[in-house]
């Protein structure tokens, strides 16, 4: 997902004083400090992450790149194949199921979808796991192996593993940073 072209909608950002602050700190406790507690060294990089990603990213709503394309809304029959998507995350993806209940072909499905969405079933389904996966993990405390069964995943390591893939991070380590950088805003 952060390689989507719209994750991060400029190819640049403007470095804040904040951010600013928060790399020269880093990178002077680097320099200087002979042994960084690994926590310390922890929370200056998450606020630093964050700093540089919060501004310029809609990462916390995922929802912005299934609708980026206003096609998505012209066929009734792709909405009512996403809400049945959307429904059935849990289970194995089956493109002919899915194709069947919005009163579809295989093909013809295939080729409405893709024209509605730009995305092919199979990458859409992937998109909605990504993003309950996201909001789970940012608004709720349920265990990452609740997360993945609900989601479909045979065992949390599949889940982490195509968490990564799409994120670049595990699943807790998402979670952590989520946590690290509400408790900054909210204290």
């Amino acid at each position: 997902m952060a390689a989507h072209p719209q994750f991060f909608p400029n190819p640049c950002v403007e470095i804040s004083a904040r951010i600013r602050k928060l790399a020269d700190d880093l990178a002077m406790e680097m320099l200087y400090a002979d042994d960084i507690p690994a926590r310390r060294l922890e929370t200056v990089l998450f606020d630093l992450m964050i700093a540089v990603i919060d501004p310029f990213s809609e990462w916390r709503n995922m929802r912005h790149l299934l609708h980026a394309h206003s096609a998505i809304g012209g066929d009734p029959r792709i909405r009512k194949a996403i809400g049945y998507m959307r429904q059935n995350l849990g289970t194995e993806f089956d493109m002919d199921r899915v194709a069947m209940h919005s009163g579809l072909s295989r093909a013809h499905f295939f080729t409405l979808f893709r024209r509605c969405t730009r995305l092919t079933p199979n990458v859409y389904s992937n998109v909605l796991r990504m993003e309950a996966a996201i909001t789970d993990l940012t608004h709720t405390r349920q265990p990452l192996a609740d997360i993945s069964s609900r989601l479909g995943f045979s065992a949390p390591s599949h889940f982490t593993r195509f968490f990564r893939q799409h994120i670049g991070s595990a699943p807790a380590d998402f979670r952590r940073v989520v946590q690290h950088y509400e408790k900054q805003t909210q204290g």
